[in-house]
């Protein structure tokens, strides 16, 4: 009986669980729970605050696009046993000192794209960090005692955000694996501007906008692999930047200068580098055309090379085994990358390739290191750079050179015409497009009496007796209606920091004005207010941005946001000092201020 009383006691247990967990499992819940990863999905659910009824051992919380606000203390305190968060999205304003002192375990943490966030300083005393990413934040700092509040080797992502200084003074004796500052506002590095006591394995500053570089700033600077791409260092910020390296002596596994504006290596460039040890050198995507003999003769202890798309067309032999410098560094080069350059593979070029055989260096990216098709021989056009060997066709020819000398000077004629043209070509092309194809023409919800501003005129303080003067003296004149204008900084709200200011003035203008001149266009503090505004016309896709020209500026000196929203077919007038063609001047700028236009992907472009 006993026994009986038992088996009875089990089953009645059993089916008390069992029916607690099917009525369980039958109940909504708003968030994917996953039992073998211990992981919660609760992404895109619209979630105002963080749940509180997920399992208590979830290891990794996924709350991406939500709308969560504000991070309180007791948010996570019934998951301690997170390890990754994922609050990307969201719109995170506020998070409070004590929020992730309980996640004693927090290893991963991604805040991105939360555009009003603020953070304390004694956010992560508690955590093991070693992961946080907050791209694209708007943030204009990042706390020196954060740094600190990460372990060893960890990383930190900080792409698109409005910094142009930072102070990490206190992180002294500190390693961390990456830190990626792409996409700020950085204009130069200097001591001022850039305080860094720790170690970084690799420090990522590619498209900011540093041109001036101080030397004492980078031997102060403990970095091991540092890119700068697309930054417009041009020669002298190379120079100040070589300099530094070349007092540190730090050994770097790899120095990344791409698109740095180097059209030219004059000779001693790299004189101050010849005591340091580089593994990778990587001048790709710059607009070397040409090498002087000498030009890598200080690189004497470099592995790896890099001069892949560029605009060369053959090689010195005295470049790699000219002097005795350069023999040292053949013999340490183990590898160089050619691709993307138009090379010409003739008689003159026969070396490079006897020399790629006879060494032990790797050609990286070989199916991709092409023979030219208008400076090479013809039965070696289009093919990979290893295949050529011009064998018996290297004897003396006049008549080939003089045929090639000619094709050259025809192609670059038309490639001058070309290029003189084509803003005006790709209008045509663009305008035909539209005649066969058409396009739907999307008008904006908002009407102009939602916005603070009717319209608010951006410019430089050298145009602005322009911008008071003709333009809004025509302005009332043509459109008397539009009365709420925002005319430059005197107009700015105030008690705001100035890049705030001009934020507001963008987000709540009808239409946004920015008036372009060779000036302006030099002026960085006036780049940062239109990529502002480019940020916004991304945000909203309306078109509500237009660019009136005070005069022609070639296509070369636009800069690249400028041409970035040019490309698009986006709206832009010319001023013009005929008076007589200024009417159709005025009748064109109305008919851009009258309405707002949603950003329309099927226009063909």
């Amino acid at each position: 009986m006993e026994g009986m009383e038992r088996i009875a006691f089990y089953v009645v247990v059993f089916t008390t669980l069992y029916v607690c967990y099917a009525q369980r499992s039958q109940s909504a819940h708003p968030c994917e729970i996953h039992l073998e990863t211990r992981s919660a999905d609760c992404s895109f659910r619209n979630l105002p605050s963080i749940p509180q009824d997920l399992p208590r051992d979830v290891e990794n919380l996924f709350l991406t696009k939500n709308k969560i606000s504000t991070l309180h203390n007791e948010s996570f305190a019934s998951y301690r046993m997170l390890r990754r968060i994922k609050l990307d999205f969201n719109n995170l304003s506020r998070i409070e000192s004590g929020t992730f002192m309980p996640l004693t375990f927090l290893e991963r943490l991604d805040l991105s794209n939360n555009r009003h966030l603020s953070l304390g300083e004694n956010l992560f005393r508690y955590c093991r960090l070693r992961y946080l990413k907050a791209d694209d934040c708007m943030l204009i700092a990042f706390p020196s005692k954060l740094m600190t509040q990460m372990v060893h080797k960890s990383s930190l992502s900080l792409h698109q955000n409005y910094i142009n200084r930072i102070a990490w003074s206190e992180c002294r004796g500190n390693l961390y694996q990456n830190v990626s500052l792409f996409g700020n506002l950085f204009t130069e590095i200097s001591r001022d501007t850039f305080e860094v006591n720790c170690s970084l394995d690799s420090l990522d500053l590619s498209y900011n906008f540093i041109q001036r570089v101080e030397a004492k700033a980078i031997v102060l600077l403990n970095v091991s692999s540092l890119s700068l791409t697309g930054n417009p260092l041009k020669e002298t910020g190379l120079a100040h930047l070589f300099e530094g390296l070349g007092l540190s002596r730090n050994p770097m596994t790899a120095l990344i200068l791409q698109d740095v504006g180097l059209s030219t290596i004059t000779p001693g460039l790299f004189s101050h580098l010849r005591a340091v040890s580089i593994y990778q050198l990587d001048l790709g995507s710059n607009e070397l055309t040409t090498l002087p003999s000498n030009a890598f003769e200080d690189l004497t202890d470099v592995s790896e090379l890099i001069l892949d798309n560029n605009n060369l067309v053959s090689l010195n032999p005295n470049y790699f085994h000219g002097t005795t410098a350069m023999r040292y560094l053949s013999v340490h080069l183990q590898s160089v990358r050619l691709s993307g350059n138009p090379w010409n593979c003739d008689c003159r070029l026969r070396w490079l390739v006897e020399w790629l055989g006879e060494k032990t260096i790797r050609l990286e990216n070989e199916a991709e290191t092409i023979c030219s098709k208008s400076g090479s021989i013809k039965t070696f056009q289009g093919e990979k750079l290893t295949s050529f060997d011009p064998g018996s066709q290297c004897g003396p020819n006049i008549i080939q050179p003089c045929a090639l000398v000619a094709a050259g000077i025809t192609l670059l004629v038309i490639i001058i015409l070309i290029y003189n043209k084509w803003s005006q070509m790709k209008y045509k092309f663009f305008i035909l497009k539209l005649h066969f194809k058409g396009f739907k023409h999307i008008p904006d919800h908002d009407k102009r009496g939602d916005f603070h501003f009717d319209i608010g005129v951006l410019f430089h303080s050298d145009d602005e007796q322009w911008a008071s003067g003709d333009f809004c003296r025509g302005l009332r004149e043509t459109m008397p209606d539009y009365n709420r204008i925002s005319l430059g900084d005197d107009d700015l709200p105030l008690h705001m920091f100035y890049l705030d200011a001009v934020h507001q003035v963008i987000s709540h203008s009808f239409k946004i004005i920015f008036v372009i001149s060779p000036t302006a266009i030099q002026d960085h503090m006036f780049m940062m207010k239109f990529r502002i505004a480019f940020d916004h016309y991304n945000d909203v896709l309306t078109e509500k941005i237009l660019l009136v020209f005070l005069e022609d500026i070639p296509d070369k000196d636009l800069p690249f946001l400028v041409r970035l929203f040019l490309s698009d077919n986006r709206p832009y007038l010319r001023w013009t000092k005929d008076e007589r063609d200024r009417p159709f001047f005025w009748d064109a700028l109305a008919k851009y201020l009258t309405t707002n236009a949603k950003c329309n992907p099927l226009i063909p472009l």
